[in-house]
C-alpha cells in the first residue's frame, strides 16, 4: 500500500501543471491523416531518468564488455542516468521504439490514415518526461514511465490535442532485469520500453475515440503487488 501512495503522489507531483484539451468537432471532422515519425518523439536529459526504491548509485563493475566500455569511455559522467540516456539516445531506442507503437495502434484503430509525409493533415507529437527504473523484486528494475501525447494541425501548428498518461510499474505484464541487463543489453532495455509504449498507444487512442477519459487510467495496475 505505501508503494502505491508513494506512485500516487508522483504522479501528480509530475503531472500537477499538464494541461488536456480534447478534440473538437470541427477538428476531429477534417483530420483525416496524421503523421507518426521519431522525429516527433522528445526525450531529453538525464534529467529524465528515475530510479526509485533503489540505490542506483552502487553499481560498481556494471559497466563490463564491450557496450558498457564504449559508453563508459565516451562519458563525462558515469553515473547510471548517464549511461541509460547515452544507450537510450545515441542508438534513437526510445524514440523509434515509442514511434513504432504509435504508428502500429493508430493503424490498427482507422481513426486516421497513418504517413511519415509532411503532407499530412496533423502529427502526432510524444513527449517523454520521466523514463523510470522502480525497483519491484529484489534487485531487479521495471522500466515506466510519464508520457505526453499530443496532436498539432500540419498547417499551422496549432494544438488540437493533448493528454498525458503515467503507467504503474506495479502492472504485472511489465518486465523486469538487473540494471546491468538492461545497461549491457540494449534489447532488453528496448522489449521493456515496447511494453510500455504499446499499452500507453492503445490507452491513448482510446481516450483520442472517446472509448475512455484520463480519470479512467490513473493508475494502471493488475496485480496485487499494490495491495
Amino acid at each position: 500500500m505505501k508503494n502505491t501512495i508513494g506512485i500516487i503522489i508522483l504522479v501528480f507531483l509530475l503531472t500537477g501543471c499538464a494541461t488536456t484539451k480534447n478534440f473538437n468537432s470541427n477538428d476531429k471532422g477534417r483530420i483525416e491523416s496524421i503523421s507518426v515519425t521519431s522525429e516527433h518523439v522528445k526525450f531529453k536529459s538525464t534529467k529524465d531518468i528515475i530510479f526509485l526504491n533503489t540505490d542506483a548509485k552502487a553499481w560498481a563493475g556494471l559497466l563490463a564488455g564491450p557496450i558498457g566500455a564504449l559508453v563508459y569511455g565516451s562519458m563525462d559522467d558515469h553515473t547510471p542516468e548517464a549511461v541509460i540516456y547515452e544507450i537510450l539516445n545515441t542508438q534513437d531506442l526510445l524514440k523509434n521504439t515509442v514511434a513504432e507503437s504509435f504508428k502500429y495502434h493508430f493503424e490498427r484503430s482507422g481513426l486516421f490514415s497513418v504517413t511519415s509525409s509532411e503532407k499530412a493533415d496533423a502529427y502526432l507529437e510524444i513527449d517523454v518526461r520521466d523514463v523510470q527504473f522502480h525497483e519491484i523484486n529484489g534487485d531487479k528494475l521495471r522500466y515506466t514511465g510519464l508520457y505526453f501525447a499530443s496532436i498539432y494541425d500540419s498547417h499551422d501548428n496549432s494544438l488540437l490535442w493533448t493528454q498525458h498518461e503515467y503507467f504503474s510499474a506495479f502492472n504485472s505484464d511489465l518486465v523486469e532485469y538487473e540494471l546491468d541487463d538492461y545497461i549491457q543489453d540494449p534489447g532488453k532495455l528496448k522489449y521493456a520500453a515496447s511494453i510500455v509504449s504499446q499499452m500507453l498507444a492503445r490507452e491513448f487512442i482510446e481516450m483520442l475515440d472517446g472509448k475512455v477519459t484520463p480519470v479512467d487510467h490513473v493508475l494502471h495496475s493488475n496485480t496485487k503487488e499494490n495491495k
